[in-house]
């Protein structure tokens, strides 16, 4: 799937279809089936809105970096390192939509202890 990414930088809303579909492969690996419903039900209700947001190829490639890290804690099955992975990975997408120009929600507490720390 980041080989999958790495060919769409080019074409922002492909790239951010296989996004989502990444966050979705994360909550099934979780095999947790509240996470899977929750994660489903969020990818639906933002999907449309994250489309709007005019990523750079920039971001997109540090979005494919910050998913790397994410599956590399998973293949590892270190369950505490990929929570902050995954944490850090969602609180840079936030930054990066703020630092665009775009509205924001009050940013969950549970990531910002993550926001702007540095890698591991």
């Amino acid at each position: 799937m980041l080989g999958q990414m790495r060919t769409m930088v080019g074409n922002r809303l492909a790239y951010l279809g296989v996004q989502v579909q990444f966050h979705l492969l994360i909550g099934h690996a979780a095999h947790n089936s509240i996470l899977r419903i929750y994660a489903t039900s969020l990818a639906e209700l933002t999907h449309e809105q994250i489309q709007r947001v005019p990523f750079t190829r920039e971001d997109l490639e540090a979005g494919i970096e910050g998913c790397a890290a994410v599956l590399e804690a998973l293949e590892q099955r270190d369950g505490a390192w990929c929570e902050h992975r995954l944490a850090k990975h969602l609180a840079a997408i936030e930054e990066t939509i703020a630092r665009l120009g775009h509205s924001l929600d009050q940013l969950p507490a549970e990531l910002a202890g993550y926001a702007g720390a540095g890698t591991r």
